[in-house]
């Protein structure tokens, strides 16, 4: 992914990302604006029995059947996340109030407050509409009409076009707002991830720098969360003579070359880290000895012959991880078989 490139080139490239982490920051808000907003939907039961003056009975199901669908719902958001399924799940929530509260609309004879209770509602679709993406917020906003509508065959409201005329105007007010909502948030998102990719690569060869750990760690650990991961470690011989020999910019433009060298011939899931000057570690996943061994094999090969223009060779030392220790305890392990390389002549690999 280019990181120079414009706010809606990478909002284009990583939609899904976008869109699920938009969700997931306002998830807890829209949970609690669904529970908060369909508990309180029963409540309005006690304003029923006001107006009949008695225990109004009548009401008393079309007010409590929202804790049926709220109950489902509940049940899908514990299950899942997933913007595509919650987000939808919010917004049928919110109509299924519109529904509960005209089933129960249609009992009473004073309905003079029915258009302050679609106004509650307006306020749930605005705050819903932050954590949807916007194409989502219009589908069920615009819903919101069919159902006043299809209330109206059977309620007859006094100021229907007035009701009707008022939300729509709300509809588009609302929309352009929660344009602008998703706008700030694609802001924040690139550059939360331009962020990430400073503090975790290292800015002379795009590589991972150390950081990289901290993410492919179990949280609170230093153990790696790959599972048959591999560990090599990688280091320029003679790379001092390099830079006393061609000067330091030839030196730096050898380690991207070489960078570049090993990103194309490891695959997209593993990791290749500069551990520091010439030294580089390369984190394999799903990997036995035999593989990692013909992998240093592929690299060793492919530097040697990017660079075969400077003569520059490499060693090589690896082992498997253990997966139930530090990580550091490893590359030391890695590192130990590098160190014989290098005492044993250099330009080799050695993996155990």
């Amino acid at each position: 992914m280019n990181l120079n490139a414009s706010v809606n080139s990478i909002i284009k490239e990583r939609k899904e990302e976008f869109y699920q982490s938009k969700y997931e920051y306002y998830e807890k808000m829209v949970f609690y604006l669904i529970l908060t907003s369909s508990i309180a939907s029963f409540f309005y039961w006690g304003t029923d029995c006001m107006l009949y003056g008695r225990i109004a009975w009548e009401t008393l199901l079309p007010r409590a059947s929202i804790f049926v669908f709220l109950a489902i719902y509940i049940v899908i958001v514990r299950k899942s996340n997933n913007y595509k399924l919650c987000i939808p799940a919010a917004y049928i929530m919110a109509h299924l109030v519109v529904f509960c509260t005209s089933w129960a609309v249609l009992h009473l004879e004073n309905r003079t407050h029915a258009n302050e209770g679609l106004m509650v509602i307006e306020c749930i679709f605005i705050f819903l509409g932050f954590a949807a993406p916007k194409h989502y917020s219009i589908l069920f906003h615009l819903w919101m009409l069919i159902d006043i509508i299809i209330a109206d065959l059977f309620i007859h409201y006094s100021d229907f076009l007035t009701i009707i005329a008022l939300h729509f105007i709300l509809i588009i007010g609302t929309e352009i707002l929660i344009a602008y909502i998703e706008k700030v948030f694609q802001d924040r998102f690139v550059s939360n991830i331009r962020l990430n990719h400073v503090l975790l690569h290292d800015p002379l060869t795009g590589a991972y720098n150390r950081n990289i750990f901290k993410t492919i760690c179990y949280p609170g650990t230093n153990m790696i969360n790959i599972k048959n991961a591999g560990l090599l470690i990688l280091d320029i011989d003679f790379f001092k003579k390099v830079n006393d020999t061609y000067g330091h910019d030839v030196g730096d433009v050898i380690l991207q070359r070489l960078s570049k060298s090993v990103e194309g011939t490891i695959r997209s899931d593993d990791y290749l880290v500069r551990f520091g000057g010439e030294e580089f570690v390369v984190i394999l996943s799903n990997v036995s000895k035999e593989i990692l061994e013909d992998t240093a094999i592929r690299i060793k090969s492919a530097i040697q012959t990017e660079l075969s223009d400077y003569s520059i060779t490499v060693s090589i030392g690896g082992c498997m991880y253990d997966e139930v220790s530090d990580y550091s305890n490893s590359i030391k392990i890695a590192d130990e078989q590098l160190y014989y390389v290098k005492q044993n002549g250099r330009n080799g690999i050695k993996v155990v």
